[in-house]
C-alpha cells in the first residue's frame, strides 16, 4: 500500500528542468509574439491595479488625508520593482506557454 502512494507523490512533485524545455526559436509549435511594449505595459498596470484601488481610497482618504498621495507613490515604486522581477524571470525562461 505504501509503494503506490510513494510513486504517486513522486509523480505529483516531479518537475521538468528549464534546460530540458523547448527553446522558443527552435520549437515548431511556439506561440507568436504579437503585442507590443505599450500593450504589455498597460496589461501589467491593469492586472496590478485592478479595482482594489477604489476601495482603498474610500478608506484611506478620511484617515490620512493628503498623505495618501505619498503612500501611493511609495506603493507604485514597490509595484514597479516587483514588475522588474517578473520581467527578469520572463527573460530567464524564454518559453511560450505553460507546458
Amino acid at each position: 500500500m505504501t509503494a503506490p502512494s510513494v510513486g504517486l507523490i513522486e509523480q505529483m512533485l516531479r518537475r521538468r528542468p528549464v534546460i530540458g524545455a523547448p527553446v522558443a526559436h527552435g520549437a515548431s509549435d511556439h506561440l507568436k509574439r504579437s503585442i507590443g511594449v505599450f500593450q504589455l505595459t498597460m496589461f501589467g498596470v491593469g492586472a496590478t491595479v485592478g479595482t482594489g484601488i477604489f476601495f482603498v481610497l474610500s478608506v484611506a482618504v478620511p484617515e490620512a488625508g493628503p498623505a495618501v498621495i505619498v503612500s501611493f507613490i511609495i506603493a507604485g515604486i514597490a509595484a514597479g520593482l516587483a514588475a522588474v522581477c517578473y520581467a527578469e524571470l520572463a527573460s530567464a525562461v524564454p518559453v511560450s506557454g505553460s507546458t
